[in-house]
């Protein structure tokens, strides 16, 4: 018999965990967006990047995990929407903070188009160097794109941790 043999979820949910689920993702993805944007245009070391985006990501699934039961939302596809919501706020405020950091406090841009105007110049020119190469172009799209689905994925998935076992 499976873990959640007798147990069905009900599907219920209320506008303040809505509320609830919103603003406090909201304002821990933005954070810790924020704090993860900097430190990735400052730090040179790779490994310590990866730690701060993979626990950035996992943080933000937690917050939204824990705001869902706080706010009893029992509604697992809306709990999903919540973290996708929550996740893209971490990759925009990690991009806005980026871009601010790496222009030397140059560009602060809020536009989404402007955002990706900027990267798309930035990455054909090359934002960073392993040993004496500086990948360019599709490298770096690469890289961009797995940075945005480890933080999709992990604020999704993370966020889900709310309805299991209840």
């Amino acid at each position: 018999m499976g873990e959640n043999s007798y147990y069905k979820n009900s599907g219920k949910f209320g506008l303040t965990g809505i509320i609830t689920v919103l603003l406090f993702g909201g304002v821990c993805a933005a954070t810790l967006g924020f704090v993860y944007g900097y430190a990735d245009a400052y730090n040179p070391i790779i490994y310590v990047n990866l730690l701060l985006l993979f626990g950035a990501a996992y943080l933000v699934g937690m917050a939204v995990s824990k705001a869902a039961r706080i706010g009893k939302i029992r509604n697992s596809k809306l709990v999903l929407l919540l973290g996708l919501v929550a996740g893209l706020v971490l990759l925009y405020s990690s991009w806005v903070a980026w871009i601010h950091a790496y222009s030397k406090q140059s560009y602060l841009l809020w536009n989404p188009i402007d955002i990706w105007h900027y990267l798309l110049v930035k990455g054909e020119a090359g934002v960073w160097s392993i040993s004496d190469t500086t990948p360019t172009g599709m490298i770096v799209y690469g890289v961009w794109l797995a940075e945005a689905g480890v933080i999709m994925w992990f604020s999704i998935t993370g966020s889900t941790e709310s309805i299991k076992g209840l």
